[in-house]
């Protein structure tokens, strides 16, 4: 008895390909990173990665590549490159993407390649004085961003990526959607907040009135919602919270659109910030959500809340926070200042 599938009349199989220039590779990459969803910055990340590993390989047949070909470039970045921990998995997690949507198949096992050293880094931590003092030197959309960041512990990339429809000022809730992990969460705004919040909103409608008027008022949209309601991206609610100043060319669609801001201007506002407020720490903008699970664990806040708050998938993630709290910390007695009791 033939068991062997047959192919029905008329049809002809088509061969797999024997043969993917790394141009052709690279499209089918963008591809199926936005067929993903996949953040913008992600994409470049990972195309810059992908094209570092094509230089070292040097195969011009992207099917040829094979698991020792990959176990020798972690190495390399590891051995010669002295790149850290989290720049070694970064490009892992592009070349991981490679075999699974590209080269469609699985990788073998990496459990014993070279890594590189991921040392145990405490994080920098505001006091409320400093956050304070901080904020005072910050006007405008980036003190509403950086209390927004302290207020409610966001990322930076999900503050900015917030959009009209995620701010629940009625049950006082913000609705943080497709973050680290492609995650959802809801996390609860300062009431404090409010009335700032409300008079932005209303800034923002007169900003997409106007938008409206000169033909624009579009903004970017994942391509699974774009597809299911077309009209969305022109709709108040899906307006980012925080959008650039002027419009501009979508490099996606080519579009004229109106981007929300970007992390090196918001950056750099809260590093100028930090310097005028005379702290003395090596703090970016992630710091305040590092003040912000410090200060309600300080606060008796269950670590198993702040995980949820935080949106972590480990609670061992959110442990970190205790061996930076101060209440923690403040009940050692030094050795020191038994000498001169």
């Amino acid at each position: 008895m033939n068991l062997k599938p047959q192919v029905p009349t008329g049809t002809v199989e088509k061969p797999a390909p024997v043969r993917l220039s790394w141009e052709e590779a690279i499209l089918k990459y963008k591809e199926c990173l936005r067929l993903r969803h996949y953040a913008y910055s992600t994409e470049r990340t990972y195309l810059e990665c992908i094209g570092k590993f094509a230089e070292y390989v040097r195969k011009e047949n992207v099917l040829g590549i094979t698991d020792e070909d990959v176990r020798n470039y972690l190495a390399y970045l590891a051995v010669k490159m002295h790149v850290s921990a989290s720049t070694q998995n970064q490009s892992f997690c592009a070349i991981l993407f490679l075999y699974r949507n590209v080269l469609l198949r699985e990788m073998g096992d990496m459990s014993g390649n070279v890594r590189a050293k991921k040392p145990l880094r405490l994080p920098v931590v505001f006091s409320v004085a400093e956050v304070a003092k901080i904020i005072s030197y910050l006007e405008g959309t980036a003190a509403l961003m950086v209390k927004l960041m302290y207020g409610c512990g966001l990322r930076l990339n999900e503050c900015m990526r917030l959009r009209v429809n995620n701010i629940d000022l009625e049950r006082g809730l913000l609705h943080i959607r497709a973050a680290k992990g492609d995650k959802d969460r809801m996390v609860p705004m300062p009431v404090s907040l409010r009335e700032d919040l409300k008079k932005h909103l209303e800034r923002l409608k007169g900003l997409y009135e106007e938008d409206i008027s000169h033909g624009y008022g579009e903004v970017h949209m994942p391509e699974a919602l774009d597809r299911k309601y077309p009209n969305a991206s022109k709709q108040f609610g899906w307006q980012w919270f925080f959008p650039m100043a002027k419009p501009s060319v979508d490099p996606r669609s080519g579009k004229v659109m109106r981007h929300h801001v970007l992390d090196n201007t918001v950056q750099k506002m809260v590093k100028v910030a930090i310097e005028k407020a005379e702290v003395n720490k090596h703090g970016t903008s992630h710091s305040f959500r590092h003040s912000y699970a410090t200060h309600l664990l300080e606060n008796g806040t269950d670590v198993k809340v702040i995980q949820e708050l935080l949106g972590h998938k480990s609670l061992e993630t959110t442990m970190i926070y205790t061996h930076v709290a101060q209440k923690k910390l403040a009940v050692v007695e030094s050795p020191l200042d038994k000498l001169s009791a």
